[in-house]
């Protein structure tokens, strides 16, 4: 990676990438709210908040990989590649997580029959007049 065009593609790809995943997780919170389900936009607004954190402290790791590479560090690429598996992994969990809630999502109660129970809380007293 001599080329310093293609050594900072997957960074602003990186970049790129959790900076779309924070303005999805906006868009689906408000159509969330908008769809009469408050609750599925605490999951969705942790996605958006993952990326969001995840992209500063992603980026930092990438630069540093970066630098020593530059800076004649023989395991610069291999921390950078570390880097891009660790993304990757989180990538998966959240397509997991994301696949895991789309019955949830997709019932026509939606999430309230789980919320909400149908029991009472506690049996009827009958002792008092």
């Amino acid at each position: 990676m001599s080329d310093p065009v293609v050594a900072w593609l997957p960074r602003g790809l990186c970049s790129l990438r959790f900076k779309l995943v924070s303005g999805a997780g906006a868009l689906a919170a408000a159509a969330s709210i908008a769809a009469g389900q408050p609750i599925i936009v605490v999951g969705v607004d942790l996605f958006a908040a993952l990326a969001s954190g995840a992209r500063a402290r992603f980026l930092c790791r990438l630069d540093a990989a970066l630098r020593a590479r530059d800076a004649g560090d023989a395991f610069a690429l291999w921390r950078r590649r570390l880097v891009h598996w660790q993304g990757m992994m989180i990538d998966a969990t959240q397509l997991i997580a994301t696949k895991a809630c789309i019955p949830l999502v997709l019932r026509d109660e939606g999430l309230a029959p789980l919320l909400v129970s149908e029991r009472p809380l506690a049996p009827a007293n009958t002792d008092f007049p």
